[in-house]
């Protein structure tokens, strides 16, 4: 789905090098992933929700 859908597909090249892409670094951007969540703060009490389906709100 992500080579298919326009939208990610540059993405993808840029991981494979396709095409004159921006060359990208998959262990680099994780890493960089990695931090971004390690900033997300949790949510507790009323706060926030565990859901029983991630895709639907409970």
């Amino acid at each position: 789905m992500l080579w298919s859908d326009p939208s990610t597909r540059t993405i993808v090249e840029g991981f494979l090098r396709v095409r004159g892409a921006q060359s990208l670094n998959f262990n680099v951007e994780f890493a960089k992933s990695m931090v971004k969540m390690s900033n997300i703060d949790i949510k507790t009490g009323t706060l926030g929700e565990i859901r029983r389906v991630c895709t639907a709100i409970n």
